[in-house]
């Protein structure tokens, strides 16, 4: 038989377990960062002369055609900010097999409910060519959080010409 003070004991210990467990969801949510792989990005178009593939995890431009990719974000902070901050961070891997210099441009949107319009981040980069066989890479970095409201939704947009590709996408809330 169990003593009154060590059931006062197991009592406490159980609360402190219950309380501190209570915590962790809210947490374990807060300020998290996805990180996808290029080949969940669709061609914004499905023209039959844009050649493309996904290997490796990565959507790779082929042919001789430039693609519009749309990647998708799932979001599961929906209020009108981030932890505090105006919109979410992102980092784009991208890369370029050409020989010859390539420019890439990617943005963060920020898409209104139930509207067409969005708030955006626009980056540039001109890849300068390299060794054949050998891709050059660039990380595009969106430090400026895009405007964001309440139960709107992510997706980062880039224009991928031929010889180039997305190889991972992250966002973080």
């Amino acid at each position: 038989m169990m003593s009154n003070m060590k059931r006062a004991k197991v009592a406490i210990a159980f609360s402190a377990t219950l309380l501190s467990s209570a915590a962790i969801p809210t947490a374990a949510l807060a300020g998290d960062n996805k990180v996808y792989s290029g080949s969940a990005c669709q061609p914004e178009t499905s023209a039959s002369n844009q050649q493309f593939s996904r290997a490796a995890g990565q959507f790779s431009v082929q042919g001789t055609t430039s693609i519009n990719l749309h990647c998708p974000v799932v979001r599961d902070i929906t209020s009108g900010t981030e932890n505090g901050s105006a919109g979410p961070l992102a980092f784009v891997h991208v890369f370029s097999r050409n020989a010859q210099s390539t420019t890439l441009q990617c943005e963060l949107r920020a898409n209104q409910p139930n509207s067409l319009s969005f708030q955006f981040q626009k980056l540039t980069i001109a890849l300068s060519g390299g060794a054949t066989g050998t891709p050059k890479k660039h990380v595009f970095n969106f430090t400026g959080p895009v405007a964001q409201t309440a139960n709107g939704a992510y997706e980062v947009v880039c224009s991928l010409p031929p010889g180039t590709g997305v190889a991972s996408y992250s966002i973080a809330e």
